[in-house]
């Protein structure tokens, strides 16, 4: 029998593939995402622990990153990652 965090990772997987993609090889684990928001200085300016790792995450793969939040955005914004319609 599975457990509920395989089941929950399982269905994660079929509706979300892209958790896949960021959570392999090239994902970032905390020592890589504590360098990068620090080095970023992006400590302290009003985004959350998700938020920071999404910028994170969009950097290292080279993504734009579109969001309706205005700190996320303008983050992005200064980082070179946003994207605006």
């Amino acid at each position: 029998m599975a457990s509920c965090s395989q089941e929950v990772r399982a269905r994660a997987a079929r509706w979300f593939p892209i958790t896949n993609a960021c959570h392999g090889r090239r994902g970032l684990r905390t020592p890589r995402w504590a360098e990068c928001v620090r080095l970023r200085r992006l400590h302290g300016r009003g985004a959350g622990w998700v938020d920071l790792h999404l910028l994170a995450s969009v950097l290292v793969r080279r993504w734009q990153l579109w969001t309706a939040d205005s700190v996320l955005a303008g983050l992005a914004g200064e980082l070179g990652i946003g994207y605006t319609i």
